[in-house]
């Protein structure tokens, strides 16, 4: 592997100094390391200004409280429709990070998008689908992966801090 020297600012120098301190990164190689993984995995070569593009969609930095004020006045049935209509989403960007479809053999690698992107942990276990800390209400986040995972979802009762979904259906 080649060794490469660079110049780092010392103010930038003081905050990896403080991450490594901390215990936050284990190395500076660790810390560049998983800089490269992030502007690969993030296509950020792509970005231009303000404008973000990754797997292949257009994206911006928008709050959750803001998501919620803007949708707080739609029905729970609404919500599950334009959950269904935005899961097109992720199937377009599965296709552009893995250049195929959501298969149920790909679920977790089509998890892995969401989770990249700060929308939940997504953990299955059998045909139980637990999402943690979600992003989207969960009636959006109920239609956004049935339309994904192309199947049918039945949703258990609980906080906003968590969803539980059943698989009943696999088409």
């Amino acid at each position: 592997m080649p060794v490469t020297t660079i110049d780092i600012p010392e103010e930038t120098m003081q905050y990896v100094d403080s991450l490594l301190k901390s215990g936050k990164v284990k190395s500076l190689k660790a810390l560049i390391s998983d800089m490269l993984a992030f502007h690969q995995a993030f296509t950020m070569s792509e970005w231009n200004d303000n404008i973000f593009y990754f797997f292949g969609l257009r994206h911006a930095f928008f709050s959750q409280r803001s998501l919620r004020l803007l949708i707080e006045k739609m029905k729970p049935e609404e919500r599950l429709e334009t959950g269904k209509r935005m899961g097109r989403t992720w199937v377009d960007a599965h296709f552009a990070r893995y250049g195929g479809p959501i298969v149920k053999e790909k679920w977790q690698q089509a998890f892995k998008i969401l989770e990249d992107v700060g929308w939940g942990t997504f953990e299955l276990s059998g045909k139980t689908l637990v999402v943690k800390r979600p992003f989207l209400p969960i009636e959006i986040l109920h239609g956004y992966l049935e339309t994904g995972m192309q199947i049918k979802l039945e949703r258990v009762t609980t906080t906003d801090q968590i969803g539980v979904f059943n698989i009943i259906e696999n088409p």
